[in-house]
């Protein structure tokens, strides 16, 4: 084509699309090598019933580029609310139309047949064994082995190990709602920041002694649940499983400062039983042979 002159340029409709869409300049790039403001130009392509593929940005060549399943095979000539469209060829076959900024973004990758395929693999693996398959993924500090069947089970049970080695079933709902984050140890390690001093109300002004008589140490916390863990929180008078457990001392608290945290001085009591005691032999001066003689007594 042979070179036109400022006046010529921009008014011929075979030049202003070669350039603006053969070599993708931007309309502003075209009005200042033509001599003339952007407004110019944009009254031209409309008297020419042109649409401009961009608004004064520079438009990135994608052609050729991969993005997931699609290749960018050709830029079209539409836009859609100002964004670029590529004309794209899917693995698959398929032919689509998709927005320069679903392709940057990654929102787009393919015509649509990669969320068919892992949505049927989805129904698939929820289909057989009636649930989702955890298996391999992480909670917490669990991490889930394989199911877990087990008998008269309310919902799917799911084998886990716990970073600290343990490896114990536990409930998927559970998994899921964050209920059960571990086999134990994480509670317990953040218990052990709250301990002694480092608990925000520690109160430095009460001596260990005084401590010691109101029973708030970490020796009596220890013993107390020692005493639960060997009853299996279980009530040695009744028998009630759980519930309000009181670790009971058989010989008297006061009066056996060498007995407090020694863990045969102690036993579970339900909080009813442990109310019976103390109702028939008081406080301060228990013995063993009270305890006994207690334990012999029908339940009221």
């Amino acid at each position: 084509m042979t070179k036109l002159s400022p006046d010529e340029t921009y008014k011929n409709k075979e030049w202003l699309v070669n350039q603006h869409f053969n070599n993708r300049k931007p309309c502003n790039i075209i009005a200042k090598e033509c001599g003339v403001c952007s407004q110019t130009i944009y009254r031209i392509m409309h008297k020419y019933n042109i649409k401009p593929i961009h608004s004064g940005r520079k438009m990135k060549d994608l052609t050729g580029k991969r993005f997931g399943r699609l290749i960018v095979v050709q830029p079209e000539e539409k836009r859609r609310r100002g964004y670029i469209v590529w004309s794209c060829k899917c693995d698959c076959g398929n032919t689509v139309s998709v927005k320069s900024g679903d392709l940057l973004s990654g929102n787009t990758c393919s015509c649509g047949c990669l969320n068919r395929e892992l949505s049927t693999e989805r129904i698939v693996r929820v289909t057989e064994n009636n649930t989702i398959d955890m298996t391999g993924k992480r909670f917490g500090r669990w991490r889930v082995i394989e199911r877990y069947e087990k008998e008269k089970s309310d919902g799917a049970w799911w084998l886990c190990r716990c970073d600290c080695g343990t490896i114990k079933p536990v409930r998927g709902h559970g998994l899921r709602l964050g209920e059960s984050k571990s086999c134990g140890c994480w509670a317990a390690d953040m218990n052990s920041m709250k301990r002694g001093d480092k608990n925000p109300n520690w109160n430095p002004d009460i001596t260990d002694e005084e401590r010691k008589k109101t029973r708030h140490y970490q020796e009596y916390y220890a013993w107390r649940k020692a005493v639960f863990e060997r009853d299996n929180y279980t009530c040695q008078k009744c028998e009630k499983i759980g519930g309000k457990l009181n670790a009971h001392h058989i010989q008297a608290y006061d009066a056996n400062k060498d007995l407090r945290t020694t863990l045969e001085n102690g036993v579970t009591l339900c909080k009813k039983c442990h109310k019976n005691f103390h109702h028939i032999y008081g406080y301060g001066n228990n013995t063993r042979e009270q305890f006994d003689e207690f334990m012999l007594t029908e339940n009221k």
